[in-house]
């Protein structure tokens, strides 16, 4: 059982919340790599269809050669528009972990600063060194883009691939 606040509830749901905080000041950023996933989404979608109307129409009984040029044009554009949208999340998630990775660490760093001269002399220097060091790498491992934006991950699309 969880003591102290109980409002508080573990999980995804939570530290997306938590993040939403911090990535508050740019919402236009985040509101951009949102869109490029939702594009990357929808293109993924559509992909099927191209394979479907290239087996009923141009490789069916009754199929026509003709279709296929054109076919195989726009599936060409749906994997260049899946491309953009991966480098667009891939930027814009990259450049929003940053930022709210550099106002974490000046908050915690203005934290500091303010404590006062007893609290320094009751604690171990190497532990604030450790703790600082440790919380942040762990809040910026959790920040890349990949654990944010899961889509990231490549279905075999050709994406970027982050481990």
């Amino acid at each position: 059982m969880i003591s102290g606040n109980t409002d508080k509830k573990p999980g995804a749901l939570a530290f997306l919340h938590e993040i939403w905080g911090y990535a508050r000041p740019y919402r236009g950023r985040s509101a951009l790599c949102a869109l490029a996933t939702a594009i990357r989404a929808a293109f993924l979608l559509i992909l099927p269809l191209f394979y479907q109307q290239i087996f009923d129409r141009v490789l069916g009984p009754d199929g026509s050669v003709d279709l296929l040029g054109p076919l195989v044009g726009l599936m060409v554009l749906a994997f260049i528009v899946i491309i953009l949208a991966d480098l667009a999340m891939a930027w814009l998630g990259s450049d929003l972990a940053a930022r709210i990775m550099g106002d974490l660490r000046r908050r915690m760093y203005l934290h500091l600063q303010g404590l006062s001269e007893t609290f320094y002399s009751r604690t171990q220097i190497g532990d604030l060194t450790s703790r600082f060091t440790n919380d942040l790498f762990s809040v910026d491992w959790a920040m890349t883009p990949t654990r944010i934006y899961p889509s990231c991950r490549a279905e075999g699309t050709g994406g970027p691939i982050h481990t």
